[in-house]
């Protein structure tokens, strides 16, 4: 599936009936997730690249505010893929996927940060584990929800040197990787709309 086909899936989840999402007065819902893309970003002196995946699991923990909310998502480390056979092959073999099977993002609190309309700006405490190394968080987000489902989008910088991975380096240390790399992380939990 491209990442247009991704784009355009999860548009198809989130048209929610009756009009799409309104910001409901109450706090987020609790609920599975439904849909999810998560991607990263990664500058290279032979080109820069992105990897991503849709698949995962997830649950949100709801509450009546922000504060309270709690979360996990988490994914197949396998599963990435860069659309470029050998480069995925050598990206599963520096993350040690077979070892380190599951990347996990888990959120412990959210603080409320500013409301735009339909949309609340928020500052979520995470856990990441990647590589089996777990590093606490601060995450910039925004979120949209109503009385069925939260739709939420995270980007945050994230050093792989953190996490026991150095910098891949190909042809003799020509080809290098910069060690930061942006992860995104668009989600929606909650109960999917009917047919």
């Amino acid at each position: 599936m491209t990442r247009h086909a991704v784009a355009l899936a999860l548009g198809a989840v989130v048209a929610m009936p009756r009009g799409g999402f309104s910001q409901s007065p109450n706090g987020p819902p609790s609920g599975p997730l439904v849909a999810a893309t998560f991607a990263f970003d990664a500058k290279a002196t032979m080109g820069d690249f992105t990897g991503w995946t849709t698949k995962g699991t997830g649950e949100l923990k709801g509450a009546d505010d922000v504060s309270g909310v709690r979360g996990w998502v988490q994914l197949p480390a396998a599963a990435l893929s860069t659309e470029n056979g050998k480069r995925d092959g050598h990206l599963r073999e520096h993350i040690n996927s077979k070892k380190f099977p599951t990347i996990r993002l888990e959120v412990s609190g959210a603080r409320q940060d500013s409301v735009r309309h339909d949309t609340t700006f928020v500052t979520l405490d995470a856990a990441f584990n990647i590589h089996g190394v777990t590093k606490s968080v601060t995450i910039p987000a925004r979120t949209i929800w109503d009385a069925q489902s939260l739709h939420v989008w995270a980007t945050f910088p994230l050093d792989i040197r953190d996490y026991g991975m150095p910098p891949p380096k190909k042809l003799m240390g020509i080809a290098r990787m910069d060690p930061v790399v942006r992860i995104r992380v668009e989600a929606v939990f909650g109960q999917p709309p009917h047919s």
